[in-house]
C-alpha cells in the first residue's frame, strides 16, 4: 500500500502506511526473536521509513530509522553471514544512511558509511555477479549516493570542486553497474558559475 501511495505522490500517506507495517512486523519479530525473516522485515521497514521521512525533509527522524536499520542488519549479518539478501540490503541501507548524513551536512560520517559499504558491495557482486536484479539494485543505490554528494557540494557559495569530483567518481561506480541517466543526478555540480548563490 505504501508503494502505491508513493507512486500517487502521497508521501505522507505512504509514511503512515509504512509505520503501520513497521509496528506489525515489530510485534512479529518480538514474538519470535529467532525468526530471521521477521527481523529482516523490520529492517526493510526501517529503510522505507528513513526514505520517506527524508523525502518529507524530516532528517532527524530519517537518520534515526536509517541507523536502526543498519544496526539491525549488522546483527542479522553476524548471525547469517552467508545470507545474500541480508548482505545486499545492508549495503543498500549503508549507502542510504550515507546519503542522509550528507544531506544533514555531516560529510565525515557520510563518507564513513560509504567506505564501509564499498567492500561489502564488491563482495555482494562477487557472490552473485550474474544476477541482474542485484546489479540494478546496487547501481541505483550508488547513483543516489552520487546525487546526495553532488547536492552537498552544490550548497556551498563557491564551487566545491573536490566534492563534485567525488560525486562524479561515485556516479561512475553506478554507471559501471549499469545505471542510466546518471549525469542528471549530478545537476548540482553542473556549471557552478551559472548557479545562483545558495
Amino acid at each position: 500500500l505504501s508503494d502505491a501511495l508513493l507512486v500517487a505522490g502521497d508521501v505522507a500517506g505512504a509514511l503512515a502506511s509504512a509505520r503501520e507495517a513497521w509496528v506489525m512486523d515489530q510485534r512479529m519479530a518480538v514474538a519470535d526473536p529467532a525468526n530471521v525473516d521477521a527481523r529482516l522485515d523490520v529492517a526493510y521497514d526501517l529503510g522505507t521509513l528513513a526514505e520517506l521521512e527524508g523525502r518529507l525533509g524530516r532528517l532527524p527522524a530519517a537518520l534515526e530509522h536509517a541507523r536502526g536499520g543498519v544496526a539491525l542488519l549488522a546483527d542479522l549479518a553476524a548471525r547469517q553471514p552467508d545470507n545474500a539478501e541480508i548482505a545486499l540490503v545492508r549495503v543498500q541501507q549503508l549507502l542510504a544512511l550515507g546519503g542522509l548524513l550528507a544531506r544533514s551536512g555531516d560529510l565525515a560520517a557520510a563518507q564513513a558509511a560509504w567506505r564501509e559499504a564499498e567492500p561489502r558491495s564488491a563482495a555482494v557482486l562477487a557472490a552473485d555477479r550474474d544476477n541482474a536484479e542485484t546489479r540494478s539494485a546496487l547501481a541505483e543505490s550508488w547513483a543516489r549516493v552520487a546525487e546526495a554528494r553532488a547536492q552537498l557540494a552544490g550548497r556551498v557559495r563557491s564551487p566545491d570542486v573536490a566534492g563534485c569530483g567525488e560525486a562524479r567518481l561515485l556516479a561512475e561506480r553506478a554507471r559501471a553497474l549499469g545505471a542510466t541517466r546518471v549525469q542528471e543526478r549530478l545537476a548540482a555540480c553542473a556549471e557552478p558559475a551559472l548557479r545562483p548563490d545558495r
